[in-house]
């Protein structure tokens, strides 16, 4: 099977790559650290199952450029997983919004925009999963605004689209 995973540099994105790919999956990985996705392409040592590009998902141009690619490789992914996420506090020196502007445009736009544009290529029985975080369930003076509420924002959405794909097969969860 193949697999796209986003945020593979680093954390839970890494361990799940090295193990996918371990068990035999091709697993195409996004970060946007060149140097770590370059490091973790090293460990894993097998170009066969393991693909990736540096880029970054809240980057409006970067979906469609990449869902060209991936026909152009024949990599439909029947796995995406949303793993990437970034977390700063917004609140450590007053509301600042540009940082909770940041964590939204890539912990909910970069996933929406990422399945707005996969959609329409996958086939049936593809599933879309979402690594989210507790904070999604409720706000944190210690972590912020925009880092649970984005986290929110995108759970609350997978919930919808699972609601209006389930009859057709594309798994949200």
């Amino acid at each position: 099977k193949n697999v796209l995973i986003t945020g593979v540099s680093s954390g839970i994105g890494r361990t799940l790559t090295k193990r996918l790919t371990k068990m035999g999956y091709k697993v195409w990985g996004i970060a946007r650290r060149r140097v770590l996705l370059k490091s973790l392409s090293e460990e894993i040592n097998n170009p066969s199952k393991f693909i990736f590009s540096d880029l970054d998902i809240s980057n409006e141009s970067t979906w469609g450029k990449l869902v060209e690619e991936l026909i152009k490789k024949r990599f439909i992914p029947d796995i995406v997983i949303f793993n990437a996420a970034i977390l700063e506090n917004d609140l450590e020196k007053g509301l600042e919004i540009k940082s909770t502007e940041r964590m939204v445009n890539t912990n909910f736009y970069g996933v929406i925009r990422g399945v707005a544009h996969l959609l329409p290529k996958v086939k049936s029985g593809t599933q879309f999963l979402l690594i989210s975080s507790s904070s999604a369930f409720k706000g944190s003076g210690v972590e912020g605004v925009g880092y649970a509420a984005s986290k929110a924002a995108v759970s609350i959405a997978f919930e919808s689209l699972y609601q209006r794909y389930r009859n057709n097969s594309i798994h949200f969860k």
